[in-house]
């Protein structure tokens, strides 16, 4: 892996205190600044995880009570007094792009990242059909039975994104937790790319893959809600309890139309072409 750009350090807004930002970019940075943000030194805190044995945790009748997540809170809290103070989070949004420049811009929402999207497909198709017939594609999608998925996400704003996740792990185990790898293709380009191939018969995807760099865009937020105070706690737990890793344990970020700026992306990775 490469870093790309560090558009700025990590920090917190002037007055507050760097380690108060909730960062699970690994499991070594989500203790520290879970112990930081919770305010229980680092060893107690793993003391407590590892007090708690897992059957009791995910027995019948604690389970009846809620998500293991909300769970494990309860039972910490129980424990020790925990103070959560956090000024920010961190979060993880993975996609493709033929330039990763282009984050110096922020995270755009799909509507407006979606010019740009149609922009490097056709870069990959010029050689191989006419303008004429990609523009008469790009209309209607050659009226493909799959174009719905494409028309329903332009009209709803509320999925427009752009979106992100809590754990930078989970970036490399969509298989196992059985979610979209946006590291391999953003959803809207499979669909184009399905289309397309039902279309003129040809591999748009393929060709895709070849031209664009997977990466890994890391940004922040104000505040931390509790939901990802629970997560980060219990992805802690899973790991030192050799637990396999549910995808649920796992949180998403969700902009609902309205981008990242430019200063709250903290940096960008980009993946070897065949990571």
């Amino acid at each position: 892996m490469t870093l790309l750009e560090r558009s700025q350090s990590l920090h917190a807004p002037t007055g507050t205190r760097t380690r108060y930002l909730l960062d699970c970019t690994t499991l070594d940075s989500t203790f520290t600044t879970l112990s930081s943000g919770l305010q229980v030194p680092e060893a107690i805190l793993q003391d407590l995880l590892l007090s708690l044995p897992p059957r009791k945790l995910h027995s019948r009748k604690n389970m009846q009570l809620g998500p293991a997540d909300d769970v494990l809170w309860r039972e910490m809290k129980r424990l020790y007094p925990l103070r959560p103070e956090g000024v920010g989070t961190c979060w993880f949004h993975l996609t493709r792009v033929r330039d990763p420049r282009v984050f110096r811009l922020g995270l755009l929402n799909f509507q407006k990242a979606l010019p740009g999207m149609w922009d490097t497909l056709w870069e990959c198709a010029r050689p191989y059909i006419s303008l004429q017939d990609w523009v008469r594609f790009r209309e209607n999608l050659g009226n493909h039975r799959l174009r719905w998925l494409y028309d329903s996400k332009l009209a709803d704003p509320t999925q427009w994104g752009p979106h992100g996740m809590l754990i930078q792990e989970a970036a490399f185990q969509a298989h196992l937790l059985g979610n979209q790898d946006y590291l391999d293709a953003p959803e809207t380009v499979l669909d184009i790319c399905r289309c397309f191939h039902g279309t003129f018969g040809m591999d748009l995807l393929t060709l895709y893959r070849q031209n664009t760099h997977p990466c890994i865009v890391k940004f922040r937020t104000r505040g931390t809600p509790q939901a990802a105070w629970n997560r980060a706690l219990y992805y802690c737990y899973r790991h030192l309890h050799q637990l396999e890793t549910p995808a649920q344990s796992n949180l998403c970020f969700d902009g609902q139309g309205t981008g990242i700026a430019a200063r709250d992306i903290v940096h960008v990775e980009v993946l070897p072409l065949h990571f």
